[in-house]
């Protein structure tokens, strides 16, 4: 994926779920930056963006946004 990295990989029953943890993705050009690896993934498993934003959960072409605080908690 050359110089993009994704935040971390969980793991369940041998399938990924891959994870990108920001402070904020108010500003237009981090959130693309921050979903830029995740949307460069070629598979179907599930993907999340992790911010403390707190503008309720949303979904960017199938990446789930969630509030980190919210997603500890749950």
């Amino acid at each position: 994926m050359g110089d993009l990295e994704i935040d971390f990989v969980a793991e369940r029953e041998g399938r990924p779920h891959y994870f990108q943890v920001a402070l904020s993705v108010l500003d237009e050009s981090t959130l693309e930056r921050e979903l830029r690896p995740l949307e460069r993934l070629d598979d179907a498993y599930p993907k999340t963006l992790l911010t403390l934003d707190r503008i309720g959960s949303s979904d960017h072409n199938g990446i789930e946004q969630l509030n980190l605080i919210d997603w500890l908690l749950a």
